[in-house]
């Protein structure tokens, strides 16, 4: 619960409009979580998964995504599966998402903000434009935010990595530099895991053909200056981690 909190305030900070502090913190916020676990390193760390089910039978790319931005920024691995609902006796496309309890948490926390960020980004750029307002043009800016995204916390990340050693956040903490070596090891626990819960795992790739330019370009641009700006207790989803297992 500790952990979590600083969680939230490092993602309060990465408002800040100062770039440097702001790219400090939101990459202190995504490794806060992986320091724990080296901190735990003798300790049995623990794994976990959680499902999003929109119920919906096709996995819209946007989602695919998503799920592309967590497994690269988040330490965590996503797998796209069918599900049966009894209920409607329908097969449903389901993400798993897939880490350690603690970065699990963070993950859902960054879908469920990413998810209800895209329809009101849409509203916002389809109000100034002209003419008809096709499903296309919506595939493509919200492709376009996401990968803005996904450049932003690049670039967080490489500035953060490129700051001098001992710089101060907030709360009188260092920024931490990981071992590459102990960061290799949680990236194998994790791959044990996802193996172990499916040993036949076969991966797609999002297809990005037919976007339209002017609308995907202009997501980019908006992706860019996308900002976490809501703490974790503030979602309006909580985790329900009755799944949690020992790897």
């Amino acid at each position: 619960a500790r952990q979590i909190r600083r969680v939230e305030k490092l993602l309060s900070l990465a408002q800040s409009s100062n770039s440097n502090e702001a790219a400090l913190a939101m990459d202190r916020a995504r490794q806060l979580s992986l320091q724990y676990q080296i901190d735990r390193q003798s300790e049995q760390r623990n794994y976990t998964y959680i499902l999003i089910n929109h119920k919906k039978k096709t996995m819209p790319a946007h989602q695919s995504t998503i799920a592309s931005i967590l497994c690269t920024h988040f330490y965590v691995d996503c797998v796209s599966r069918s599900q049966y609902d009894a209920g409607s006796r329908e097969q449903y496309k389901v993400l798993e998402i897939l880490g350690s309890v603690e970065n699990v948490q963070i993950a859902e926390y960054v879908y469920w903000y990413l998810w209800r960020e895209l329809p009101q980004l849409w509203r916002i750029y389809s109000l100034a434009q002209t003419g008809q307002k096709r499903r296309s043009s919506q595939r493509s800016f919200y492709l376009g935010v996401l990968n803005g995204f996904h450049e932003k916390l690049s670039r967080e990340k490489a500035l953060a990595e490129g700051a001098k050693q001992g710089s101060v956040i907030q709360d009188g903490k260092a920024l931490v530099t990981l071992d590459k070596s102990l960061e290799r090891l949680l990236k194998q626990e994790l791959k044990s895991f996802v193996n172990e819960r499916f040993p036949r795992l076969n991966r797609g790739r999002t297809s990005r053909t037919g976007l339209e330019h002017d609308a995907y370009h202009s997501g980019v641009a908006r992706g860019q200056t996308l900002e976490l700006r809501q703490g974790l207790t503030h979602t309006s989803r909580q985790l329900a981690l009755s799944k949690g297992r020992n790897s």
